[in-house]
């Protein structure tokens, strides 16, 4: 059908046009097709992988959580039980029950603590960290061919960053961990950034992280994720992956 509807369009329109209107046409076509393309493709990755590199990244991101846990709390942690029981897709929302008992045990002189972009200190610290992180990471995609925009799991029309935030998940634990670090040297939250604290946290690209077995700088790390996710798109690999803490 698409071919026919093609060699109307060749045989009818294309000889009525001038130079410029046919530059145009074709111009406007391509852009069309891409999106057809590329829309196609999308269908094809939610269909076949999302749910898998769900279930992937959640465990990862439990486990990652469970490095941060124990310093407060038993070495069997919640993150960790239950990032083993994560099922393909999370439909039991086991990443959610995880991450409430994980903010309760890393901050537990703040009653009922929650992460909110909007709460209380150190979420402004928190929000900070993430800010960074999630440049690094929207870089690595774009260097890796991947566009930021489509997501796995987050899907928001107005996020232009949807996938960074997929494949940000399991770095997170590692600034929390330097969240974790600043406050120690602190004697109360700060309700306000200072330069000095904005600067400790810009370190983030830049701190350490085993990868496939290897010690790299963050955004090299980062990077070595977007392009193993650009093998799995390619069907080259089916293995993902992330940093080890």
């Amino acid at each position: 059908m698409l071919f026919f509807l093609l060699g109307l369009v060749w045989t009818t329109v294309i000889p009525s046009l001038t130079l410029t209107s046919f530059v145009c046409f074709t111009y406007i076509f391509c852009i069309h097709l891409l999106f057809l393309s590329t829309t196609y493709i999308v269908y094809l990755v939610k269909k076949t992988r999302n749910k898998s590199f769900t279930q992937k990244h959640l465990r990862i991101r439990g486990e990652n959580k469970a490095f941060n846990a124990p310093l407060k709390c038993p070495a069997e942690t919640p993150p960790r039980t239950r990032s083993n029981s994560v099922r393909s897709g999370d439909v039991d929302n086991r990443e959610a029950v995880a991450a409430a008992y994980y903010w309760k045990e890393i901050f537990p002189d703040i009653p009922d603590f929650v992460r909110d972009r909007n709460g209380v200190p150190p979420n402004n610290m928190l929000n900070y960290g993430y800010a960074i992180l999630r440049g690094v990471v929207a870089r690595a995609l774009v260097s890796s061919g991947l566009l930021p925009t489509l997501g796995i799991h987050h899907h928001n029309r107005y996020n232009a960053y949807c996938l960074a935030d997929d494949i940000m998940e399991p770095y997170r634990p590692i600034v929390d961990k330097l969240v974790l670090d600043i406050l120690a040297e602190m004697d109360e939250y700060p309700t306000d950034l200072s330069t000095e604290i904005k600067a400790k946290l810009l370190n983030i690209p830049v701190l350490d992280c085993v990868i496939d077995g290897n010690r790299s700088p963050l955004m090299n790390a980062v990077s070595t994720t977007t392009a193993s996710l650009a093998k799995c798109y390619l069907g080259t690999t089916r293995k993902l992956l992330y940093p080890e803490m």
